[in-house]
């Protein structure tokens, strides 16, 4: 874990990212009256004034260090989860623990009664999944070699930073709803706002199980929990890049957004690479996460939606057969407008619930929106994080 620690580490104290660290800790938290709306507004002086600022913001690390706590999840998924104090983490164990005769489930009461009267105290859980891998001959190394380590290494620093955003903010703000850091935040979540600072998107990977590390997968915020999704697996030189000491050796605030990948909406025609869409095939009446290299689908795997066939076994030479190419003269963007409303509405059409596909906003965050999507509710402060770009039906 020593590699996502130092990669973590960079991506929190480096001075060319520590713009959207120090707009957090200066940034002054207020609500529209007129629209509900939370923002984070800039303290421009303060925020300008960088030595003093990089003095400050190491100071209220020090302070986070005192106070944030980790723990492993007891979970199978790649979820993480910052509460607001231990009592809200031991509510949310007990009340997934059916075992009332061993104390489990029969104390989620008490402990929600713990933390309203606790102070704020943030823990982070960070998945068993992690640790299996971490720990395990039969972990990442394995599974695919030195390439699935280092993604895994990469995924695990990520989410430990975009929960740690989590922790600073309630240490900064406490148990408040979170606002818009920046005027062009997808969301109002302070992980997903660090990584539109840094990426301009999501980076996860895709699958993410016990028996493999799959590819990264950039996926702009439109995207990174829709269903059906596209992704673009980003190259393994990319990934490495963060890992190399000459990177922060020379990297300058200036070079944010030459490091960040490429994401679907901005590829063009005749698109070389690989993409990952969700396509439906209406013959199986059944989706399938379909790989496309230079605009032919290659490969297929098979998704799972509720209701639905069982999924497509790997390779899926029959159903590729289905598909046509990316038309070169199409953007990406183009054509993922035509292919995934048709895909859904043949889908409706034979049966699957129109609840299943979501674009935008997942439900989950719909209700954190304070622009007229969504309304905000009485939303204790349990972060949960859906690991994977561009997620939707479970992977088969």
């Amino acid at each position: 874990m020593q590699p996502a620690l130092a990669l973590a580490t960079q991506w929190l104290t480096h001075a060319s990212l520590r713009g959207w660290w120090i707009h957090a800790l200066y940034g002054r938290y207020s609500i529209d009256s007129s629209t509900g709306r939370r923002t984070l507004a800039p303290d421009e002086s303060r925020e300008a004034d960088l030595d003093t600022a990089a003095r400050d913001l190491e100071d209220a690390f020090a302070r986070l260090a005192g106070v944030v706590r980790f723990y492993w999840a007891p979970v199978e998924s790649g979820d993480a989860v910052t509460s607001v104090n231990k009592w809200w983490a031991l509510g949310r164990m007990a009340g997934s623990n059916d075992d009332d005769d061993e104390g489990g489930g029969g104390d989620g009461e008490a402990w929600i009664a713990a933390a309203e009267r606790a102070p704020v105290a943030p823990v982070i859980g960070v998945p068993t999944l992690f640790l299996y891998h971490l720990l395990s001959p039969r972990g990442a190394c394995l599974a695919g070699g030195a390439c699935s380590e280092l993604r895994l290494q990469f995924h695990i620093a990520k989410i430990l930073v975009h929960e740690v955003a989590h922790a600073f903010f309630l240490m900064l703000h406490g148990d408040v709803p979170e606002p818009y850091f920046s005027p062009g935040d997808y969301m109002p979540e302070a992980g997903y706002s660090w990584q539109e600072y840094v990426f301009g998107g999501d980076v996860s990977c895709f699958p993410l199980k016990r028996s493999c590390v799959g590819a990264l997968l950039a996926a702009e915020c439109v995207e990174m929990h829709a269903f059906p999704g596209i992704g673009v697996p980003v190259d393994m030189g990319w990934v490495e890049r963060w890992f190399l000491a000459a990177t922060w050796e020379s990297v300058r605030s200036s070079d944010i957004e030459e490091l960040r990948p490429l994401f679907a909406g901005m590829l063009g025609r005749k698109y070389a690479g690989l993409i990952y869409a969700d396509r439906y095939i209406g013959e199986n009446r059944q989706w399938a996460r379909v790989l496309y290299r230079g605009g032919e689908p290659v490969a297929v795997r098979g998704l799972v939606l509720p209701g639905a066939p069982l999924p497509l076994r790997e390779g899926g030479m029959k159903v590729r057969k289905w598909l046509k190419r990316i038309p070169p003269g199409d953007t990406v963007a183009q054509w993922w407008k035509r292919v995934s409303d048709a895909d859904v509405g043949r889908a409706v059409a034979d049966g699957f619930a129109a609840e299943n596909f979501v674009r935008g906003r997942s439900r989950l965050y719909r209700g954190l929106c304070y622009d007229g999507e969504g309304e905000m509710g009485a939303v204790k402060v349990i972060r949960r994080v859906h690991v994977g770009g561009i997620t939707g039906g479970a992977e088969g």
